[in-house]
């Protein structure tokens, strides 16, 4: 259930003392505000039954705001994030992975500036106006 998995996240918050804070599902006027207050954006999707993490919109909600992504490569995840470029992505169920992920970009600021960068960058090409652009290009 989406109980049992925000206690699980938040066990691994407060186990492994990362600077986090759980904002759980938003309205669409929210987000601008959150992420223009967020240093990371993270999405530890799992693969389960009947559900799969599909392209991941949101990771580019997050990019296109500057903020870098720490994700686990489930569904269309990694159509979504350059690992290494715009965030890093971690196995799935990996624990020890994502922890360091999250500490990789939080404790350092220029690689949190580099992620922030290509993270705007990759979004700005991804917007409908270049995809449309490339699909009906001759």
């Amino acid at each position: 259930s989406n109980k049992d998995y925000a206690q699980k996240l938040q066990k691994l918050i407060s186990e492994n003392n990362l600077p986090a804070k759980m904002v759980g599902e938003l309205e669409t006027n929210q987000l601008s505000i959150v992420y223009n207050r967020a240093a990371l954006f993270v999405l530890p999707a799992e693969t389960l039954k009947n559900r799969i993490e599909g392209y991941g919109l949101a990771l580019l909600d997050a990019a296109a705001m500057g903020v870098p992504v720490v994700a686990t490569d489930c569904g269309g995840i990694s159509e979504a994030v350059q690992h290494c470029r715009t965030g890093l992505i971690v196995p799935p169920g990996d624990k020890q992975a994502f922890v360091d992920a999250v500490l990789q970009i939080t404790q350092d600021e220029t690689s949190w500036s580099q992620f922030s960068l290509a993270a705007r960058e990759y979004a700005q090409r991804k917007s409908w106006n270049e995809v449309a652009e490339k699909l009906f290009a001759s």
